[in-house]
């Protein structure tokens, strides 16, 4: 059995619809609106990018509503599954026959879907409820866009929310290979604030505050904004210990549930959620940003990558470095950085010019913080002037003593 979500949860939707029709003004999420939001704020960024969200909270927080209020306002269609009240031959369709042969009619959502190139939201409500066969159908339909018979179009986008298994009704914990591929985002306890805001509106008739602006994915982020996340990401997992995050195992909380954690998966889901994020304004020390790194990798590897974060984005271009614009950084991690983008620089650059330069500074860097914390791009720098036959350079030879007298491995491992 499935529905839209706009027939559920019918006097919350009511109060949400008369909210946005009497009100022309919205908040933004960063002019200090509420953190009730925040959650959903993120959930819809994530979505966004093509990734579930699964937004975990106890009941009567309005997340049908929310999600519902966002999918309208990212342009699409919402379809709601309560897999609880849901047989999995409702999700394959219905069999007729034609030509002899057993086919499958797409259910009303999915046919909407496969119609409209997937501009629609399937809001999977209640996931800890699931029984089993439809759990497996549905998180099957989330990560490869197949329902049945039925390939989804790859635009197709999921949301989904449940209550702690330990709370829900006949409730079970999503296993911890179904939690490494969603963006996992539990909803904070309510503050004497988000208190303070509902009663308001409850007293005005719900139509003094307005809902806010959620954020909207410019359509090109992945274009603009991926590959600078990936090499941050890089930068940082080239330090200490950091590289074992993408070598984790699952813990529970103290409900039981699974929670977030580091696997190469997960580091590729983050790299998607930060490069989105930041496309649309948000920052590194914004709230969202927070919910959607810890949600991908957990708190300790999210908390520890936003702190670096926020130091690397400091790091200059390489143009500024090379025109003298901007020094050379200080400390290791932007020391590393700073090497990474002279190296790009020089691959982007064939003339001797821009070589020697960028050999020059790799190599002051280097004499400053240590080669060691340059020792990546150091190597990849050396075989770049190799393949290009400038071995007899001055900076070449300087670029070669630096490397041999540190012991320094060539090559990208």
């Amino acid at each position: 059995m499935t529905t839209t979500a706009t027939t559920m949860n019918t006097n919350t939707m009511n109060t949400m619809n008369t909210m946005n029709t009497k009100n022309s003004k919205k908040m933004t999420l960063t002019d200090g609106a509420s953190r009730m939001y925040m959650p959903f704020d993120a959930a819809g960024i994530a979505m966004q990018t093509g990734w579930c969200p699964l937004v975990r909270g106890y009941f009567g927080r309005a997340k049908t509503a929310l999600f519902n209020d966002i999918a309208a306002q990212s342009g699409r269609k919402i379809f709601c599954l309560v897999g609880s009240m849901t047989d999995p031959l409702d999700l394959k369709g219905l069999p007729y026959i034609t030509d002899g042969e057993v086919r499958y009619a797409p259910e009303a959502m999915f046919k909407y879907a496969i119609e409209n190139d997937g501009n629609v939201v399937i809001f999977l409500d209640e996931l800890t409820t699931f029984p089993g066969a439809v759990k497996a159908t549905a998180l099957k339909m989330i990560h490869e866009r197949i329902v049945g018979p039925h390939q989804l179009p790859s635009n197709t986008r999921f949301m989904a929310a449940c209550n702690a298994a330990i709370d829900a009704p006949n409730g079970r914990p999503l296993d911890a290979g179904n939690i490494n591929r969603m963006v996992v985002i539990d909803m904070p306890p309510l503050t004497r604030d988000d208190v303070a805001r509902w009663n308001r509106m409850n007293v005005d008739g719900f139509t003094a505050v307005a809902q806010p602006d959620w954020t909207i994915v410019p359509a090109d982020w992945r274009d603009t904004h991926r590959g600078d996340a990936a090499k941050l990401i890089e930068a940082w997992a080239d330090v200490g210990d950091n590289w074992k995050s993408w070598d984790q195992r699952a813990t529970n909380n103290a409900k039981g549930d699974y929670m977030p954690y580091g696997s190469m998966r997960s580091w590729d889901m983050v790299t998607d959620v930060m490069a989105a994020a930041r496309a649309a304004g948000i920052g590194y020390d914004h709230e969202q940003m927070s919910l959607l790194v810890k949600g991908c990798i957990g708190d300790a590897s999210g908390a520890s990558l936003l702190t670096e974060m926020r130091v690397l984005i400091r790091v200059p271009t390489a143009a500024e470095m090379i025109s003298g614009e901007k020094g050379l950084p200080t400390g290791m991690f932007e020391t590393r950085l700073a090497a990474t983008r002279l190296y790009d620089h020089a691959v982007k650059y064939a003339d001797q010019n821009s070589a020697r330069l960028v050999t020059q500074l790799m190599i002051k860097a280097a004499d400053t913080s240590g080669a060691g914390v340059c020792r990546k791009p150091l190597g990849q720098l050396f075989n770049l002037l190799m393949e290009r036959k400038l071995s007899k350079q001055p900076y070449f030879e300087e670029l070669a003593n630096v490397i041999s007298s540190n012991r320094i491995r060539l090559g990208v491992d």
